[in-house]
């Protein structure tokens, strides 16, 4: 039942509507950002997640639909509207004589990754669900 808790904000969003949203990256590497025309979301059972919400949306310039899932302990801000976010995970480049470097800001999996993504937004997320702290 608590699961249902942690993503039910997403299955009251309107039909029609754009918004944002920003994920953590599956890989670890930064966050992506997603912009998106809503269609509808469903609440069903993913691998071993019993309460996964699924967000089904066209994205933005495209017209096949999509979907997301959310499950478990995953990390997310959701905006109204298309927003501009800056999702660059890496430092500025190092020009190093023979080449130029760009490192990545943070070690994979670390949560400032998304603190610096929702802080390059001007808007207000509507929903915030934060998991992981480092």
């Amino acid at each position: 039942m608590e699961q249902i808790n942690q993503f039910s904000d997403l299955l009251n969003l309107e039909v029609g509507k754009r918004y944002t949203v920003i994920v953590e990256n599956d890989m670890g590497f930064g966050v992506n950002a997603v912009q998106f025309t809503f269609h509808s979301s469903k609440l069903g059972r993913f691998a071993q997640y019993e309460n996964a919400v699924e967000l089904i949306f066209t994205p933005k310039k495209k017209r096949n639909l999509h979907s997301i899932k959310f499950y478990g302990k995953k990390d997310f801000a959701l905006f109204e509207g298309w927003v501009d976010v800056n999702t660059d995970a890496f430092s500025a480049p190092e020009d190093q004589g023979i080449i130029v470097v760009r490192r990545m800001k943070y070690s994979s999996c670390d949560s400032r990754f998304m603190d610096d993504a929702i802080a390059s937004v001007k808007a207000t997320p509507l929903f915030v669900k934060r998991f992981r702290t480092n």
